[in-house]
């Protein structure tokens, strides 16, 4: 399944807005699409992404992130680096 962040917003930031958005997510996604999004914080990037793409990991899987551009992008791999999940089959497509 496709999670679209820019239908919650354009603009991510706080751990608390990361945890309200992980708890009201039923599914596990298999793409997350960046289109449109303007910023993301790296404390919502360590939050949400980090958690998802850890779980994903642990069961051998992998996230799509599309769409991921500018400073958002480096945010993003910031965290994966920060996380030990560089190496992880997550994969980055613009």
């Amino acid at each position: 399944m496709e999670l679209k962040l820019a239908d919650s917003g354009t603009a991510f930031a706080t751990r608390f807005r990361a945890r309200r958005m992980l708890a009201a997510l039923d599914y596990e996604p298999e793409v997350i699409d960046f289109e449109g999004v303007r910023s993301i914080s790296h404390s919502f990037a360590d939050e949400f992404l980090g958690k998802i793409l850890q779980r994903a990991a642990d069961r051998g899987r992998s996230v799509a992130l599309i769409n991921l551009e500018g400073k958002a992008s480096e945010t993003v791999e910031e965290m994966l680096r920060y996380r030990g999940l560089d190496d992880v089959q997550t994969r980055l497509a613009a």
